[in-house]
């Protein structure tokens, strides 16, 4: 079964919604013609009764038609402004936006596969589930987002680019972070139990107290080089390019990217 790329599902919803207006029109415009029918039933003398019926019949429609087109182009105008507020730099506009898109069910699956999202500001969000697969989110704030539901899939960042993104005490347990690119991020007490890290980039990455496993030690997060994090884990060979293991663990790095199927990351 061929897989449904983002941009082909933009434009469906864009044309879904265009159907919806059209098919508005058309249940109107069956109205008037079947309330016409009714009407030359009742008044055969195709007088002045017939006239008058037909001409309110007329006006009533009229009004209906135009009402269904405000109504379209309002919420239309309405989705648009709340799909651009997501890329604010201020936390309200951008998490209230999200919340309203979900609610209103607004959020087209995938809809988040590969945008862009440079610098918003998504502290607290709820990504439940979501899917930010080859996303571009430079600088974004993730600061204290929640991401993690029994009830729920993990979110997907696969291939992500979240250079000098901050994702301070970020909730990111069992999340897929392959191949994604944390260098120069900020993930200090990030909470990555069971997270998935396989070719990851984290040079520089500040990674202070991060939780890498449960408090039980259950649950170890699996590192860029593909090994489970252990408590005698130097974090350095992985963030600091001047470390004497840095180069080996970048070459098993690069066999794991090239194996999932990304480009090696070079020094």
């Amino acid at each position: 079964m061929t897989e449904i790329s983002p941009q082909d599902q933009r434009i469906s919803e864009a044309q879904n919604q265009g159907k919806e207006l059209i098919y508005g029109v058309l249940i109107g415009i069956g109205l008037v013609l079947v309330i016409i029918w009714i009407g030359s039933m009742l008044f055969t003398d195709e007088g002045y009764a017939t006239n008058v019926f037909t001409e309110a019949v007329s006006v009533i429609a009229t009004i209906f038609i135009i009402d269904r087109i405000n109504q379209w182009r309002d919420e239309r105008r309405l989705r648009n402004e709340l799909f651009e507020q997501l890329r604010s730099p201020s936390t309200s506009p951008a998490v209230n936006a999200l919340e309203r898109l979900r609610r209103e069910g607004w959020l087209p699956d995938k809809y988040f596969i590969g945008v862009n999202l440079n610098n918003a500001n998504w502290q607290d969000a709820d990504i439940n589930g979501m899917n930010f697969e080859d996303s571009i989110l430079k600088g974004i704030n993730l600061n204290y987002v929640v991401s993690y539901s029994n009830n729920e899939r993990p979110v997907i960042f696969r291939g992500a680019n979240l250079q000098k993104a901050t994702l301070i005490s970020s909730d990111l347990r069992s999340a897929n972070l392959q191949c994604v690119s944390l260098r120069d991020a900020n993930i200090e007490d990030a909470y990555l139990l069971n997270a998935d890290l396989r070719g990851a980039d984290l040079r520089r990455a500040n990674v202070k107290n991060v939780k890498w496993k449960s408090e039980k030690g259950n649950y170890p997060a699996i590192l860029p080089n593909g090994k489970l994090w252990t408590s005698d884990v130097d974090t350095e060979c992985y963030t600091n390019p001047n470390h004497p293991d840095y180069q080996l663990t970048l070459s098993e790095i690069n066999r794991i990217r090239i194996q999932i199927g990304y480009r090696p990351l070079l020094y």
